[in-house]
């Protein structure tokens, strides 16, 4: 449990103008004892200890679904904006960064789809593929999970279930190579 975003928000918000640096994540307690909004002090939460931000539950889902999916590179938990409000594992050039302009964001939020990314580099310089999944509140996109596979790791899901009896090569939308028997072909 862990308090809404925008309270998360606003409770950062006016941490960092006191602390530059903020109170950082082991004492996110000590912010939102000191920040938290007026409307927090008379309700059945007021006794709550909220040891992280909205975020961090995020987070947690993003974690879940990694540690029970196999070979996945990353997660991510988009919120109906595009920024990436939960990213396990954790990662401080993707958290908290405005994904809205990528196309995968786009087409998820226009056709409440999923999407299958191209053949991408990341930002750890990996080959890699992206599938999308919008979810919905009150009938109301409110944002989507994203889960990323490196080329490497389709190269030896795909390479070990057909051992070697045939040849396969796979391509994206646009005619790269995303999967092949000869791994130096991948990402061409």
């Amino acid at each position: 449990m862990a308090p809404s975003h925008a309270v998360s928000y606003q409770i950062s918000a006016a941490a960092l103008k006191e602390r530059p640096l903020g109170y950082g994540p082991e004492q996110y307690v000590i912010a939102y004892d000191k920040f938290r909004p007026l409307s927090a002090v008379n309700n059945i939460l007021f006794q709550a200890r909220f040891t992280d931000a909205a975020s961090e539950t995020a987070t947690l889902i993003a974690k879940n679904v990694y540690e029970e999916l196999d070979d996945l590179s990353r997660v991510v938990v988009y919120d109906k904006s595009g920024v990436a409000v939960g990213v396990y594992p954790r990662n401080s050039l993707v958290s908290g960064t405005d994904f809205s302009e990528r196309i995968d964001f786009q087409k998820t939020k226009a056709s409440y789809k999923g999407y299958v990314s191209s053949v991408f580099k990341s930002e750890t310089g990996i080959y890699t593929v992206t599938q999308t999944e919008p979810f919905f509140e009150d009938n109301q996109f409110s944002g989507m999970i994203g889960v990323s596979l490196s080329l490497d790791n389709i190269f030896k899901i795909v390479g070990n279930t057909y051992e070697k009896k045939i040849k396969i090569l796979a391509a994206d939308e646009n005619g790269v190579i995303s999967w092949s028997e000869d791994g130096d072909l991948i990402g061409r």
